[in-house]
């Protein structure tokens, strides 16, 4: 169930019936479950950035959920950030993907995320680990960073980190 599918309006409180809307399969629900307390949720989340006029950049914003195991990717295709020896701007796809456990990352957040990068001198490796640190705050059970600089002399570069919460907890 995407956010585009939630009603704007929903409030929740225990014993209420709830209409999840057109979303094919739903029935309203009496008791507080695991969608309803979604609903509730996303009615109550106050976003960081997002109907906020300006562009600066104060930490990724999360957006509450109650979904088990739903993997997301999301791709940013015009990443800049300068070469650290040259500080020639280098063009980078980046591509986050995570398994969310109780939060999902609100995209405008990521944007701005990636606009900070922009007059940064970072190695694709730096800028894939500085990705991943950011993403610390998601709590996701799983995440992985793919950074791709664009070819430059005929050679294109890939980079690859990833991390889980197995990992972090040792």
């Amino acid at each position: 169930m995407g956010f585009d599918e939630i009603k704007d309006s929903v409030t929740v409180s225990e014993g209420e019936t709830v209409d999840l809307g057109e979303v094919p399969g739903n029935k309203p629900i009496t008791t507080l479950s695991a969608r309803a307390r979604e609903v509730r949720d996303l009615t109550t989340y106050e976003p960081k950035y997002l109907g906020k006029s300006g562009t600066d950049y104060d930490g990724l914003d999360f957006i509450p959920t109650t979904l088990r195991a739903t993997r997301c990717e999301f791709r940013c295709d015009e990443v800049t950030a300068r070469c650290p020896f040259t500080g020639q701007p280098d063009f980078y796809t980046v591509t986050i993907e995570y398994v969310a456990t109780d939060r999902f990352v609100e995209s405008k957040s990521l944007k701005l995320l990636m606009l900070t990068f922009r007059e940064d001198r970072l190695t694709a490796e730096a800028l894939a680990n500085r990705v991943l640190r950011e993403l610390d705050g998601l709590n996701a059970r799983w995440r992985r960073v793919s950074v791709r600089q664009a070819s430059r002399g005929g050679i294109t570069l890939q980079v690859v980190m990833e991390a889980s919460c197995y990992e972090e907890a040792e």
